[in-house]
């Protein structure tokens, strides 16, 4: 098989929780309910990062299942623009600035401590999702001031160029041989491409495509599976009712 005939769209299955927890949709409405922004899953299911939606904003990490919420210390920041777990379920990185400063990426234990800021300013995730690669070493992020994808070590923070990338990518996702990553495009169609990050070679994996596409505006690529073989989307649909109204002279 080979190009776009390797996707399938795919309605997420439901997670599994043990100790016959609080199911995940009732999570979803809890954080609805609050007013805070879903984050995503950690890799083995058991946490959910969230933001809550207050001045300063506050970090949630909020069990799956049996346990307790946990607030890691406050990394004093005025926004947030992205967030991604690390492969143990026991880190993260995110992305966001203080007051009167400019983005950059921070590294956190949710057993607790300070945030430790990995790259200096001027770098951001452009959608919510910052990709890290299998081994948890390294992960992708833009460079505002030269507009460009770079591809930073999780120890040390040293960028380098992302070869093959373009400005108006979404990254989504690591290959799992962490070999390539999979970025999204809306305009002028909803694309995935693979990119090669040792020959920059973009490969056209996909164009999104919805069944009932009916008053949709450009279906966003949101997540992917690391094999490629399923992707989930964020879409808005918009529809308008026509009345007619007659009246008697």
């Amino acid at each position: 098989m080979s190009g776009p005939s390797r996707l399938r769209a795919t309605t997420l299955p439901p997670l599994r929780l043990s100790h016959g927890a609080v199911r995940l949709g009732a999570l979803c409405a809890f954080i609805v309910a609050v007013g805070m922004v879903p984050g995503r899953l950690s890799p083995d299911g058991a946490w959910a990062w969230v933001l809550l939606l207050k001045t300063p904003p506050e970090v949630q990490i909020l069990p799956t299942g049996a346990g307790e919420l946990r607030k890691p210390e406050s990394a004093n920041l005025e926004a947030y623009s992205g967030m991604g777990w690390l492969p143990d379920s026991q880190h993260y990185l995110f992305a966001g600035n203080e007051s009167g400063r400019g983005s950059r990426v921070y590294k956190q234990s949710m057993m607790g401590g300070k945030a430790e800021a990995i790259t200096p300013e001027g770098f951001s995730s452009v959608s919510t999702n910052i990709p890290i690669s299998p081994d948890g070493s390294r992960f992708m992020v833009f460079e505002q001031s030269a507009r460009l994808w770079r591809i930073c070590q999780v120890a040390g923070g040293k960028c380098s160029p992302s070869p093959g990338s373009e400005e108006r990518d979404i990254p989504l996702s690591w290959s799992a041989d962490g070999g390539s990553i999979f970025v999204g495009q809306t305009q002028p169609k909803s694309v995935i491409f693979k990119i090669n990050l040792s020959t920059g070679h973009r490969e056209l994996w996909g164009e999104v495509r919805v069944a009932d596409p009916v008053g949709i505006i450009s279906p966003l690529p949101a997540a992917i599976t690391p094999d490629g073989k399923s992707y989930a989307i964020s879409l808005t649909r918009h529809l308008d009712t026509l009345y007619v109204a007659t009246g008697s002279n």
